[in-house]
């Protein structure tokens, strides 16, 4: 006999897996060799994990619950989607069970299709064919046609629901009437599983394990359907004829399931036996280890259960009515699994102990424990762990303590430090060695040099980017902000699922399309900027609600969250029409185009070239919200519609992060003469902040009223202007002092704009600003096709790409002490200017 006491119950099971490997060594076979413990539910997990990485096979006798089987979820989800119209849940249960006629990968595209459509309930049987569009949302200006096709891998959506509601069509007949007999759902209910093909695809499932050796595996499949067959078998036999409503049937199946358990026999003889003193009753083994003699686990102490204690139960039992048993019978009965246990070996026990629980708290030993070690003090070994447990039983442990040591990782033991430095010189020394453990030691060294960084090949760049490139401005901000973050998304072309909720991407879009729509309109009945022709309410809500209607499927209306931010949509529309009216009117602008795209269609204006420093080129293609112009001098502004923008950041334009809006500028004077057949002078761009924020105000009484003129003007367009032009864009602002209504300018006395309040630029700062923005697209189009794809994103301030990154979890930058921000020092939008001015 041998006692163990060790520090925690994870020591416990890696000193009985030494204490095994010892006694393999020796000659002793795996079956003959037995773990025991009171309670092995609590160390499961920690026997799983040990005993494979010491290389044992073992077997644990214990009932398991198959809650988790497929089979089980697969009939659960049918029933539900036969009964409740197909609801989501159920309906991606069914198809990635694998127990249903698709493949797991065509599963996660249908997943997608599904929740990118908001294609629910009903929509699975319908008889319409999926033949949905792509959203198209407003920053995803790189995603063609072609692409999405190519993404799709011309998988048809269609055919693929199609054959997984197939099946369901025996239920969803049965399910249809009242009341039918219990037989005919049962026989409705094997109909749609055998037209799933389920049994055929748990057959090959058995075959499977069973050439890989997971014979445990294959044994659960065969007993799962052997129980379920038998369950139905029951099911009809007792009340086949009963009338049941389809939802007592389903009840009467799902609490069936739940009672489902397996009780697997070992797969092959030679394992060692893993189970609890009160189950496991093998009377062959030569060698026990009994884990887990602390106070509190063995003897077990049970909860009292009911109201009754032991003296009501005494007088109860004298009246021959027999209760669960009490407090000293359940002692003598843990006495009794304690003789059972340290006489199950024929040769030597080992009983253990962890002088802490999992929280660090200390645990008494428990009386047995105590007992017995008093009983043999003088004759059986003590080890008083961890000294007397070897520290390198693996080579997992092995690298662990020499990565430790190399890294400077201070440990509980200095003898561990001393053991590790001693075989670090071993290995670098010696140069024959345990294959799996030198191996693995060279793979732990090497990774302490890991650095974080991402590099590619020049001919995975070629092969990847070629020139002429073809790109959206919003791709090249994105390489400005984070190289990485450009790489995984237009490279890898890796896209965040969309989800079955509303987001900001489908705001934008709903806003933008009603806008283009009320202003494309106006267009064609040739009607100026006029607060008395805006459209009023009736106009917005029957746009908005053909808009919504069609996103999405109809997500619009799909709930009532949804529904409340349609009708917040309609206001703000009102107000942003209310405001582009009055703010119109001052000047000479009308409306020429809305949703201007070039570069995507041959509808509309050509890509936008642009040639870099080393002779190559990228052609640039994107959606203009809105342009204006002045038909008499051939002035034109752009407008780009942007939830929640306050003005154009000089630092963004300067260090590349801002460049979409003043593009729009090079867009119409390379290509605007094609839009009116003569020349455009782009003279200003503006951002259309669509919601409005709110505003603290001291009394309500100082509320604006929603239909004034200064309620309408209270937020100002912001972007940036030619001064030479003022007389278009607010001709009011002329003299001295006067502060414009339209757009943010304040003139000094002197009649020169004020710093504090402005967003002009001279002509020749808003050339060179232009011209700024020419050059910044072509440097940065030159590092992209150079294969620049660093984990270095851009911090301005306390703003970077981060925060709203899909990215995160495949760059590590936050994991990594080696990454580093690439800090932007922010500038004054004057300094900006000067500094382009200076170089120009």
């Amino acid at each position: 006999i041998q006692f163990l006491q060790l520090p925690d119950a994870r020591s416990e099971v890696d000193a009985a897996a030494i204490t095994i490997r010892k006694w393999m060594r020796k000659g002793v076979r795996a079956r003959d060799i037995a773990v025991l413990s009171r309670d092995s539910s609590s160390y499961q997990e920690l026997i799983e994990a040990s005993f494979a990485e010491h290389e044992i096979p073992f077997f644990a006798d214990r009932r398991r619950p198959a809650v988790h089987h497929p089979l089980l979820h697969a009939v659960t989800a049918a029933l539900t989607a036969a009964r409740k119209y197909c609801p989501h849940p159920a309906m991606m249960t069914l198809i990635k069970c694998g127990l249903f006629p698709i493949f797991r990968e065509d599963a996660d595209l249908l997943e997608n299709y599904v929740l990118e459509h908001n294609l629910q309930g009903s929509a699975w049987t319908d008889d319409a064919p999926w033949r949905f569009e792509d959203v198209e949302l407003e920053d995803d200006e790189d995603e063609t046609p072609e692409d999405a096709r190519r993404d799709h891998r011309g998988f048809d959506f269609d055919a693929r629901r199609r054959e997984v509601v197939a099946p369901l069509k025996p239920l969803r007949r049965a399910f249809a009437g009242d009341r039918v007999k219990v037989r005919e759902f049962a026989t409705a209910l094997m109909s749609s599983l055998q037209l799933a093909g389920t049994a055929a695809t748990i057959a090959q499932w058995i075959q499977t394990a069973e050439e890989r050796s997971e014979f445990e595996l294959a044994a659960e499949h065969l007993q799962v359907w052997a129980q379920w067959i038998e369950l139905l078998d029951e099911i009809v036999d007792l009340v086949g004829d009963e009338l049941y409503m389809p939802a007592q049937f389903c009840e009467l199946i799902e609490t069936s399931l739940a009672d489902f358990d397996l009780a697997i026999a070992p797969a092959t003889l030679d394992q060692v036996i893993v189970g609890e003193f009160e189950r496991t009753r093998y009377t062959h083994f030569k060698r026990v280890i009994l884990l887990g003699w602390h106070d509190g686990t063995f003897p077990r102490v049970s909860p009292e259960a009911s109201i009754l204690g032991d003296r009501e139960r005494d007088q109860l039992r004298a009246h021959r009515m027999h209760l669960e048993t009490n407090t000293s019978r359940r002692l003598l009965d843990e006495s009794l699994l304690a003789y059972l246990a340290i006489t199950r070996a024929d040769e030597q026990v080992c009983i253990t102990r962890s002088l802490t629980d999992g929280d660090g708290r200390e645990r008494a030993a428990s009386c047995f424990w105590r007992q017995i070690t008093a009983h043999f003090a003088d004759e059986a070994p003590f080890a008083n762990a961890p000294s007397s447990i070897p520290k390198y039983s693996t080579p997992r442990k092995v690298v662990d303590a020499v990565s430790r040591w190399a890294r400077r990782i201070e440990t509980d033991d200095p003898q561990i430090a001393l053991d590790a430095a001693a075989i670090y010189q071993s290995v670098a020394s010696v140069p024959i060695m345990q294959p799996r453990l030198s191996a693995a030691l060279q793979q732990s060294l090497a990774a302490l040099n890991y650095k974080n960084a991402a590099t590619i090949s020049s001919e995975a760049a070629k092969a990847l980017l070629q020139s002429p490139l073809r790109a959206s401005v919003s791709r090249i901000e994105s390489f400005a902000r984070c190289p990485y973050q450009h790489f995984a998304r237009h490279t890898l072309r890796l896209k965040k699922r969309i989800e079955p909720d509303i987001s900001n991407l489908d705001l934008g879009t709903l806003y933008h399309s009603v806008l283009e729509k009320l202003v494309e309109a106006q267009i064609k009945d040739n009607r100026k900027w006029n607060p008395a022709q805006r459209p009023r309410a009736a106009e917005v809500a029957a746009v908005a609600d053909a808009v919504s209607g069609a996103l999405r499927n109809r997500i619009m209306l799909s709930s009532s969250r949804n529904q409340f931010l349609v009708r917040q949509m309609k206001r703000s529309i009102e107000e942003v029409m209310h405001r582009q009216h009055a703010a119109g009117a001052v000047g000479a602008l009308s409306p020429l185009r809305t949703e201007l795209t070039f570069g995507l269609s041959d509808d509309d204006l050509p890509a936008l070239k642009v040639e870099t420093p080393k002779g190559r080129d990228v052609l640039l293609r994107g959606k203009i919200d809105r342009v204006d112009i002045d038909p008499a001098s051939g002035a034109a502004a752009v407008f780009d519609y942007k939830l929640k923008k306050d003005g154009l950041n000089f630092s963004e334009v300067f260090h590349g992060l801002a460049l979409q809006l003043l593009t729009y500028l090079l867009v119409l004077e390379a290509d605007g003469q094609a839009l009116v057949g003569k020349r455009l002078t782009p003279v200003a761009a503006f951002y259309v902040k669509l919601l409005r924020d709110i505003e603290k105000l001291d009394h309500p009484s100082k509320a604006l009223e929603p239909e004034t003129e200064e309620f309408a003007l209270h937020v100002v367009q912001r972007g940036v202007f030619n001064i030479d032009y003022l007389s278009i864009l607010d001709p009011e602002t002329n003299a001295p002092g006067a502060e414009s209504k339209v757009i943010v300018l304040k003139l000094k006395t002197d009649g020169e704009p004020s710093q504090q309040a402005n967003d002009s630029a001279t002509a020749e700062e808003f050339a060179a600003l232009v011209a700024h923005v020419r050059r910044k697209l072509a440097e940065l189009t030159d590092q992209i096709l150079d294969g620049v794809i660093d984990i270095r994103p851009r911090r301005l301030g306390d703003s970077t790409p981060c925060t709203n990154c899909d990215f995160r979890s495949l760059c590590r930058f936050e994991f990594s002490t080696g990454n580093r921000y690439l800090d932007i020092t922010p500038m004054k939008r004057k300094d900006v200017l000067e500094q382009l001015g200076a170089g120009q």
